[in-house]
């Protein structure tokens, strides 16, 4: 499927971005393959962006009577663990 997928967008040259949740790579026994697919959408152009740690937005945060902190927090974690780790852009 994702080789189907970059071949079209290199193909038809179409700009893409992929926002990445860190939280989700990390399953057991998949997190190699997981971090080797957004690698493969690297390569192939594919511009990889934080959508922060966890996925819990700003908003989502305050309605549950977390601080904004939480959101930062989250936010910031990419910068320490994916960061180093993938090819990402934002």
């Amino acid at each position: 499927m994702t080789s189907k997928i970059l071949s079209g967008i290199h193909k038809y040259q179409i700009p893409v971005v992929g926002f990445v949740n860190e939280s989700l790579l990390y399953v057991p026994r998949e997190t190699d393959a997981r971090i080797a697919v957004l690698e493969a959408w690297s390569d192939a152009g594919v511009e990889l962006g934080n959508h922060t740690f966890s996925h819990l937005g700003f908003k989502d945060g305050n309605k549950r009577g977390k601080r904004s902190g939480t959101f930062a927090t989250r936010f910031c974690k990419w910068d320490q663990l994916g960061r180093p780790r993938l090819p990402i852009s934002g």
